[in-house]
């Protein structure tokens, strides 16, 4: 047994047994062992059902709120998250091919059991705050793993991830999402040392999304950074930042990458690109043929039933988040999941605004949230990123943020009213 298995068996077993009377430390270590995958990283996956662990001891100790699920129905996002998972059971339920689809159902609702803890157990700005630069570290962590290798060896191209979820692709854009909640929690601790440590991780975040190799997770990317740059106050400032950070970077693996991009402009001639148009029209045309409950959730009915649409047999998804939703479960999954994807993300915009606007500090949060969703948001039209794990846990973040506002505001509509402004929250300089 390797050093860094030991670390992590124990590691687990300390938050576990912590989660059976602090709920919310197991979700913490649930959210750091899901994103930054410690199984994989210590060569001991698939020996030890460590998420199963915080799972159950999460769930455990979370039975002491059983009397207060109503705040998971007055919450808009939770409860949207909850009706989604209506459609999307019954596209199961009733699809042909149900074995097709059982153990990513079942993945699906423990996920959502679990982000579901979040708005039940973060109850404080302060336990928002915690979660987010955990999962700014996780993400970051990863991405130092991937770039920092990268960067040492002179310039690599990644063909494939870590995991059941991350090939290159979803592996490129986790780490353009890690790259403005890096840069956004930096500024939401007090500790310097930490601070620089994710400003570290945007880079080496950015260094793994380069070389991935994945033209939507660099389309990706560039709109977080746009994102960060254009909000900045020293705009000038940030972007030549920027652009001394990435030149470096993509010098690194330019051949690959200059000759990757390029496609992008002349996609109907090159043949991934112009696959996914035809991915796209073969889900159309098979929705339209199953339009209320979809073929069953995912995406191993459509892929057995492509061919019909196709005219030849594929192994691959629709490459489209939203299409594949919509072909998976129907049309009532996919309004829902929009909904939820842009009112999220309206929200954070709202709450970012007046935090800027009375100037507490408290910006910086919502703004992480919502440029980490955004990124997805872009990304999402170049893959199949609907089972992704980091989604779900941002929504949740979100509604809990919207309750720590909530319970803050007289009014009732989610911000604080004037004369609260002095007691909302404390600056992010003076939480320890």
């Amino acid at each position: 047994m390797s050093l860094r298995e030991l670390f992590v068996i124990l590691t687990v077993v300390v938050v576990a047994f912590a989660a059976l009377f602090r709920p919310l430390w197991g979700v913490y270590g649930y959210v750091w062992f899901a994103l930054m995958r410690p199984d994989y990283l210590s060569w001991s996956t698939n020996k030890y059902p460590f998420s199963m662990m915080l799972s159950i001891a999460s769930l455990i100790g979370a039975v002491r709120y059983l009397p207060q699920l109503s705040v998971l129905f007055a919450n808009p996002l939770a409860r949207r998250l909850m009706l989604l998972v209506i459609p999307i059971t019954l596209s199961v339920w009733f699809c042909e091919g149900r074995f097709l689809a059982q153990d990513r159902y079942s993945a699906f609702v423990r996920l959502c059991l679990m982000v579901l803890l979040i708005p039940l157990t973060v109850r404080t700005p302060r336990d928002v705050r915690i979660l987010t630069i955990i999962m700014a570290l996780s993400l970051g962590g990863l991405g130092a793993r991937f770039g920092l290798y990268g960067v040492a060896h002179g310039g690599v191209v990644f063909h494939e991830g870590i995991g059941d979820q991350y090939d290159n692709n979803t592996l490129g854009l986790v780490m353009a999402m890690s790259v403005p909640l890096c840069w956004y929690a930096s500024k939401l601790t007090e500790w310097r040392w930490l601070s620089w440590i994710l400003l570290g991780m945007v880079v080496t975040g950015t260094a793994t999304v380069f070389m991935s190799n994945s033209r939507g997770a660099s389309l990706s990317l560039a709109v977080g950074l746009a994102l960060i740059v254009w909000r900045s106050k020293y705009k000038t400032a940030a972007a030549v930042g920027v652009a001394i950070a990435i030149i470096p970077l993509v010098y690194l693996v330019k051949d690959q990458y200059f000759a990757r991009m390029s496609t992008i402009g002349n996609y109907q001639e090159e043949k991934s690109a112009a696959n996914r148009l035809l991915f796209a029209k073969a889900a159309v045309a098979m929705w339209r043929d199953y339009p209320v409950l979809g073929v069953g959730y995912g995406s191993r009915n459509y892929i057995s039933l492509n061919w019909k649409y196709l005219g030849y047999e594929d192994e691959h998804g629709v490459h489209n988040t939203y299409l594949q939703l919509l072909v998976d479960s129907g049309i009532f999954a996919y309004l829902i999941y929009a909904s939820l994807l842009f009112g999220t993300v309206v929200f954070l915009g709202k709450s970012a605004k007046w935090h800027r606007q009375v100037d507490n500090g408290w910006q910086y949060l919502p703004w992480a949230l919502q440029t980490a969703l955004v990124v997805f948001l872009v990304g999402g039209t170049f893959g199949s990123c609907e089972r992704m794990d980091i989604f779900y846990m941002l929504i949740m973040t979100a509604a809990a943020w919207w309750q720590v506002q909530y319970a803050l505001d007289d009014a009732g509509d989610g911000f604080p009213s004037n004369e609260s402004e002095g007691a909302f929250l404390p600056s992010p300089s003076g939480v320890a």
